[in-house]
């Protein structure tokens, strides 16, 4: 997700940045993440955990690639915080289900 996710986004970002595409580019990058996480979940869980895991996944990814997380006003890099939250949270709805 980080090496072929965030690249895409910002690459699509820094073309044109409007309120219309910023829509276009959350979308973008939530396909590309969940095909390419999508594989391995279906393989490790089946096909009905492994797509609700690889969205979950996707939307962590996403969420941290759209809202950067502050530190005492430092703002975290997405390369620390999207492969941390999106496998935290396929492994938390792993160990749930």
């Amino acid at each position: 997700m980080l090496s072929v996710g965030d690249p895409i986004s910002g690459i699509i970002g820094s073309i044109e940045e409007t309120d219309e595409t910023q829509w276009w580019i959350v979308i973008i990058m939530f396909v590309t993440c969940s095909f390419i996480v999508l594989p391995v979940t279906i393989l490790e869980l089946g096909i009905s955990y492994g797509i609700i895991s690889a969205i979950i996944g996707s939307v962590g990814a996403v969420i941290v690639d759209e809202f950067k997380p502050r530190i005492n006003g430092q703002i975290i890099d997405d390369n620390l915080t999207i492969p941390l939250v999106s496998g935290l949270l396929i492994t938390i709805f792993t160990v749930l289900f």
